[in-house]
């Protein structure tokens, strides 16, 4: 996973990551699910690691940030 996929928030508490997947149909639609926040990036990049393979993300597994 790219270093820069979980990015550390300027206004979160030190040491939070939060977790969203966003992607563009075809049509042009755009689609964003805010997954969570989590206490460190491992534990993030876990969560993706987990959910890219789900039904729902699997379609667009680089749409997670």
């Amino acid at each position: 996973m790219d270093e820069h996929t979980i990015e550390q928030l300027d206004w979160m508490v030190a040491g939070a990551f939060a977790v969203f997947h966003s992607y563009e149909e075809e049509n042009g639609d755009e689609h964003t699910k805010f997954i969570g926040i989590f206490s460190t990036k491992e534990s993030a990049e876990a969560a993706v690691g987990v959910l890219k393979k789900m039904q729902g993300f699997a379609d667009y597994p680089l749409g997670f940030q």
